[in-house]
């Protein structure tokens, strides 16, 4: 599945072995897989180390904002 993922600790560390399956998905082989998405995505939330995804125009972000201006700056 492609991505654009935000280089983080996370990424570069997924030659670790995956300690806790979380049966996210039915077809997942833990002992197949680089890195588990749902280990990914819940460190993100914790706030540690984790998956992060951005859209094609990253590059075009320079500050922490909200969801209301940047739909508003895509719209207006």
């Amino acid at each position: 599945m492609p991505g654009r993922a935000i280089e983080t600790n996370f990424l570069t560390q997924t030659e670790r072995i995956i300690k806790k399956c979380h049966k996210c998905m039915p077809n997942c082989n833990p002992n197949e897989i680089p890195y588990c998405i749902s280990e990914g995505l819940i460190n993100s939330v914790e706030g540690r180390d984790g998956l992060i995804f951005s859209g094609a125009k990253l590059n075009n972000v320079n500050k922490m904002t909200t969801v209301k201006e940047v739909i508003n700056n895509l719209i207006g």
